[in-house]
């Protein structure tokens, strides 16, 4: 998987990399982060799903000082404030308990909506590693619904690529996933879903896009918070320059089935 996100970067000079704060992903995050010399913004939305089976109190990941701790020994330059008395490493909504599969496929196209959409304005290309709920919702959604997914293998990715073009008639009507998308994926099985159809789709995007502008309109605090910083880091991340003749990076062995 790092061979071809070294080629994706020669072409896209991805920015930093977007990071569940789950172990997991952080263990694979600094793979690539390596390999590609990229910074890494903690984003609790594209964590793992918070289902009945697990912990009411809080999700299942470390938080402040402990993170701050994991994330220096993994060597990872991170994005997000290094106070580990402030709320600024949850950047994000926190999931709410308890979360099915299906409703975690919906936090995560809504919250990636935002965070693709204002990259895409500000021309920043970036790496998202995340978990098996969010790269199944993604492949599915950016092949426009037309595979039956069957199973992802460990660190499992989907690459997907677009020309940039603010308000095209159907991204206006449809929203974001409605857009006709390169895609590309590794490590996932699927088979052609011959019942699904293109009025089928659209009529998913719509109801994910129903969901996207209710939430713009509320204005959330924490939606403001990660716009604000998304065009800090436009303006202060420089352009990264991929590393000739990388050697090939080898992927811890207890990692998670599913990264993008």
């Amino acid at each position: 998987a790092t061979k071809k996100i070294e080629e994706a970067h020669a072409k896209a000079a991805f920015r930093f990399i977007l990071c569940s704060p789950y172990r997991r992903c952080l263990e694979t995050a600094s793979v690539v982060a390596k390999v590609l010399d990229l910074p890494v913004l903690l984003d609790e939305e594209i964590g793992e799903v918070w289902e009945e089976k697990m912990p009411s109190d809080m999700p299942p990941h470390r938080y402040n000082k402990e993170l701050e701790e994991i994330t220096n020994k993994l060597g990872l330059r991170i994005l997000n404030a290094t106070d580990s008395s402030s709320n600024s490493w949850r950047l994000g909504r926190r999931p709410v308990y308890p979360e099915t599969i299906p409703q975690g496929h919906t936090r995560n196209l809504i919250h990636l909506d935002h965070v693709l959409e204002t990259c895409a304005k500000l021309r920043m290309n970036i790496i998202i590693c995340t978990h098996a709920p969010c790269v199944a919702a993604m492949a599915n959604v950016f092949q426009r619904g037309g595979g039956d997914m069957k199973s992802l293998d460990y660190c499992a990715t989907v690459f997907a690529t677009r020309t940039y073009m603010p308000n095209t008639p159907i991204t206006l009507k449809h929203g974001l996933y409605a857009y006709d998308w390169s895609v590309d994926t590794q490590g996932i099985a699927t088979s052609l879903d011959l019942e699904a159809t293109e009025e089928a789709h659209l009529s998913f995007c719509d109801s994910i896009n129903d969901k996207v502008r209710a939430r713009r309109a509320s204005q959330a605090y924490d939606d403001k918070l990660l716009q604000e910083l998304l065009q800090t880091l436009s303006r202060t991340l420089p352009r990264a320059k991929p590393k000739p003749n990388a050697p090939p990076a080898k992927l811890p062995a207890d990692t998670d089935p599913s990264r993008v």
